[in-house]
């Protein structure tokens, strides 16, 4: 059985090029992590550490993003918890600047066994 290739029609080939170019135009020195990535990454790392990987106990998660991040950059996300249910978090690059910064995270929290 001969392996199924994706193809990408011409004009998502010219949209993909038409994006490089304005980055380049723009003063990047290459094309960036897309943000919705970045605040994947750090939604996934919340659901984690904080709901015990149950996306029912994720509420919701507001933050705002302050600084590009380049492919290849190593990202930590930061997290305060109080235990009340909300927790403050920020997502820095390896040289310690937020890329995704004042955040906050609400969920449900577990019941406390007795």
């Amino acid at each position: 059985m001969k392996p199924r290739r994706a193809r990408f029609p011409l004009m998502a080939k010219m949209l993909l090029w038409l994006v490089v170019h304005i980055l380049f135009l723009a003063g990047f020195p290459k094309p960036i992590l897309h943000g919705l990535c970045t605040y994947g990454v750090t939604g996934r790392a919340l659901l984690h550490a904080l709901c015990g990987s149950d996306p029912a106990k994720f509420k919701v998660m507001d933050a705002r993003f302050s600084k590009p991040v380049m492919p290849g950059d190593e990202l930590t996300v930061e997290m305060w918890n109080d235990g009340s249910g909300t927790a403050l978090f920020q997502t820095v690059t390896q040289d310690g600047v937020g890329a995704i910064d004042g955040g906050v995270a609400n969920y449900e929290q577990s019941a406390r066994r007795q």
